[in-house]
C-alpha cells in the first residue's frame, strides 16, 4: 500500500501591498507608530498627504511632509499582521530612500526587566550607529538603552532591522506605556484608541506619558526636532485612522443588532 504524504497547512497568501501617490526621496523621515506616534503627531503640522500604503486593500499607513522644509513624517498603524511587515517596510524604504530614519514608538513598561528598577519609566532607545547627540542624552540620562533579555518585535524591529541593512542611520526611541499589547499577529482591537487625545503633559488617566513632558523636550532641543511643537494640539496626521475606527464601530454596533 503506498503511502500517503502527511498534510499541510496551507500557507496564507502574500499580502498585497501598494502605494499610492508619490514621495520625495532622500529625506530624513520620521516613523511614528503606535500609541506614541498618536500622541507625538498632535504636536505635528504637515501638509497634504503626498502617499498612503494599502495592504490588501486597507489603508495602513499615511506619508506626508512636514512644514518649513523639514522631515517626512510617516504615520503608521501599528495592526499590522506579521506575513506583512516585511513586504510593508521592503515597499515603504525603497519608496522614501530616506538619508537618515527616526523611528518612534511604544513599549510595555510594566514588563520590561531591569536589574534595578527605575525611579520612573523611561524613553529607551536603540541605534544602528553611535552618535554625539545620543551619548548625550544617555548621559544626561534623559534616554536610556534598550537592553537585553527584553526583545522588541513588530513593525518598529522590522523599521530599525532593515533600514541598518539598507545602511541607512536609524535610531528607535521606545516611549513607555500601561497600556496591554497588542497580540504579535492579531487579532487586533480596532475599536479601542489610547486613552485620551492629549499632548504631551495634558491629562492623562494613566500618567505615564504625561511625565515625559521635559525628557520629550530635551530630545527635540538636542536631536533638532524641528517637526514637533509640544504646545500644539491640533496636529492630524493620523486622521485617516480615527475615520477608519469609527467606520469599525459603526460595522461592530450594527452586526450586534442583526
Amino acid at each position: 500500500m503506498a503511502a500517503t504524504a502527511p498534510r499541510t497547512k496551507a500557507l496564507a497568501p502574500d499580502a498585497k501591498v501598494e502605494l499610492v501617490g508619490m514621495i520625495t526621496p532622500g529625506r530624513e523621515v520620521v516613523f511614528l507608530i503606535g500609541e506614541a506616534g498618536e500622541r507625538l503627531s498632535l504636536g505635528v503640522e504637515v501638509e497634504s498627504a503626498a502617499a498612503e500604503v494599502l495592504i490588501n486593500g486597507a489603508q495602513v499607513v499615511s506619508v506626508r511632509s512636514s512644514s518649513s522644509n523639514g522631515p517626512t513624517m510617516v504615520f503608521l498603524s501599528s495592526a499590522i499582521q506579521l506575513a506583512a511587515l516585511h513586504p510593508l517596510v521592503s515597499t515603504l524604504l525603497a519608496a522614501l530612500a530616506a538619508r537618515s530614519a527616526t523611528i518612534i514608538s511604544s513599549y510595555h513598561s510594566p514588563s520590561y526587566l531591569v536589574k534595578t528598577p527605575f525611579a520612573s519609566s523611561p524613553i529607551l532607545y536603540l541605534a544602528s550607529a553611535p552618535s554625539a547627540q545620543l551619548a548625550a542624552l544617555k548621559a544626561a540620562r534623559v534616554l536610556h538603552p534598550f537592553s537585553p533579555p527584553n526583545l522588541i518585535h513588530g513593525l518598529a524591529a522590522s523599521l530599525l532591522t532593515l533600514a541598518s541593512l539598507a545602511n541607512i542611520p536609524a535610531t528607535l526611541l521606545l516611549i513607555p506605556t500601561t497600556a496591554a499589547p497588542q497580540p504579535l499577529n492579531g487579532p487586533f482591537a480596532p475599536t479601542k484608541t489610547w486613552s485620551g487625545r492629549n499632548t504631551a503633559g495634558g491629562p492623562d488617566p494613566d500618567g505615564a506619558f504625561s511625565e515625559l513632558k521635559e525628557p520629550l523636550v530635551k530630545l527635540k532641543e538636542t536631536l533638532g526636532w524641528t517637526w514637533w511643537t509640544p504646545a500644539e494640539t491640533q496636529g492630524d496626521g493620523f486622521a485617516w485612522l480615527e475615520v477608519s475606527r469609527k467606520a469599525r464601530r459603526r460595522e461592530e454596533q450594527s452586526n450586534m443588532y442583526m
